[in-house]
């Protein structure tokens, strides 16, 4: 199955729930599969086209100012013209841009940011006032900015993205270099407040390592490097609009190094001969996902004995299925060949359970119905009776934009004190580890069950630096 990466608007409103999930393994996992192999020697490329990478992208450039643009081309860009406070990678390690230390109160609520010494690309100061000038602008009511959700649980901040007021109360200058944030309670999700790119509101100037050098609406963005960048070695980095019909045209004259492609275009990539394309999974992602509310949502037991009880190789071969069973975690930008079907366990799960009746939500699709009666035969041995109905599980399916769901479900249930204890501690310990014990508490005590998700093929050059493209795409 063939399915383009999905972007979606909110990318806020969950990136840490089911997002925690949908990141957690480390890249040397094998989830990014070489399909189609190209040959280096093919390539031909002058020496001011080998100081360029040309990325491709099917949608055009939306906005001539990049961090507004939600379009995968000024994505791509804006991570490589601006920073912020933080960065959060796939792997939900966090790591520290125009934020030098982050320290949180024992409530998890308040984070005071120290910053580093950094300038914009026009030679001015990016201190503190500099930061809430930048937030203020990107969360005004009037904004175009699409990840405002992103910062909806800082105090105040709900108010002043409708425009009843005039200032973020929750965003407080200390000085120069430190600043104040206030949020309404403690969640995971917080750390994605910091993720918001940092503007100069004067003239639109970053802090990274490249600044815009021409830009054409909706046909071509290019960007040239200002400052050594370590993750991407590249003089100069072209994002243009292509096509089918110009695709091969660009790929024969050297000048389109990377491209989201489908099976329809291999039979070109291998003439061309030059392209490397790997097979990635999906930002989609289907899931077991537990009602706690419910009596039988309650017990661990039986939980446990449906997440060690489901058998995806069932699943896969009763549907005939092309899309890629995940393993132990919820990722599927990286994908973990661990699975953690183990019926012995299963079994002692439900006899502890001391209940053997449970019913799972389904839609009424002729996929979903086909996937009931797959997981209804892999649960018969592990002694699990499942019917339809909502009292106790349902398959969900969420996208890298909305996965702060399992954290509400947490918050709203019986494991709510626990949970909250153990993440004031990370706060207080670590909070750049935040995101990586929630992914833990997630599979360790609610036991989510991640099940499928979709995949799209990335052709890359053969010549330029695979691991660091590749990560540069996809992180």
């Amino acid at each position: 199955m063939e399915i383009v990466k999905k972007y979606k608007k909110y990318i806020l409103v969950g990136i840490i729930c089911l997002g925690l999930l949908l990141l957690f393994i480390p890249r040397s996992s094998n989830s990014d599969q070489l399909v189609v192999k190209g040959d280096k020697s093919k390539i031909e490329k002058t020496e001011k086209q080998k100081e360029r990478l040309v990325i491709g992208m099917y949608d055009p450039l939306e906005h001539s100012k990049i961090y507004l643009g939600y379009d995968k081309g000024s994505m791509l860009a804006t991570k490589l013209v601006y920073e912020s406070l933080v960065r959060i990678n796939n792997d939900l390690t966090i790591d520290k841009q125009v934020a030098s230390k982050i320290t949180f109160s024992k409530s998890g609520k308040k984070a005071t940011i120290k910053l580093n010494d950094k300038t914009f690309s026009d030679g001015s100061k990016l201190n503190s006032k500099a930061v809430k000038a930048s937030y203020k602008a990107l969360n005004k009511s009037d904004s175009e900015y699409f990840n405002k959700s992103y910062t909806e649980n800082i105090v105040g901040m709900l108010d002043y993205q409708l425009g009843k007021t005039k200032d973020i109360k929750g965003i407080k200058v200390i000085d120069n270099q430190t600043l104040e944030f206030d949020f309404n309670n403690c969640r995971s999700e917080n750390m994605y407040a910091f993720t918001l790119p940092i503007v100069n509101v004067k003239n639109d100037a970053g802090s990274g390592s490249y600044v815009v050098d021409q830009f054409r609406f909706q046909d071509y963005l290019q960007l040239k490097q200002k400052d050594k960048n370590d993750d991407l070695s590249y003089q100069k980095v072209l994002i243009k609009n292509v096509n089918t019909v110009v695709m091969e045209k660009q790929m024969k004259a050297y000048n389109l190094d990377v491209l989201e492609v489908s099976k329809s275009h291999f039979k070109t990539l291998k003439k061309i001969g030059y392209h490397n394309v790997y097979q990635l999974n999906s930002d989609d992602l289907h899931y077991v996902a537990f009602d706690l509310t419910k009596a039988s949502g309650k017990n661990k037991n039986l939980r446990k004995a449906v997440y060690y009880g489901i058998n995806k190789k069932v699943l896969k071969n009763d549907m005939d299925a092309q899309d890629v069973y995940v393993g132990h975690y919820l990722s599927t930008t990286l994908m973990d060949n661990q699975d953690v079907y183990d019926l012995n366990k299963a079994k002692s799960a439900q006899s502890d359970a001391n209940k053997s009746k449970i019913d799972f939500e389904v839609s009424g699709d002729v996929y979903s119905l086909l996937r009931y009666d797959a997981l209804k035969k892999t649960l018969k041995k592990a002694n699990l009776e499942l019917s339809q109905g909502s009292s106790f599980a349902s398959i969900q399916e969420t996208y890298s934009t909305d996965r702060y769901e399992i954290e509400d479900k947490i918050n709203d249930s019986y494991l709510k004190k626990d949970y909250q204890k153990q993440l004031k501690d990370t706060y207080q310990k670590n909070c750049l580890n935040v995101l990586k014990e929630f992914d833990n508490y997630i599979l360790d005590e609610y036991l989510v069950l991640p099940l499928c998700t979709s995949t799209y093929y990335l052709a890359m050059s053969s010549d330029v630096n695979q691991e660091q493209v590749l990560d540069f795409m996809t992180n």
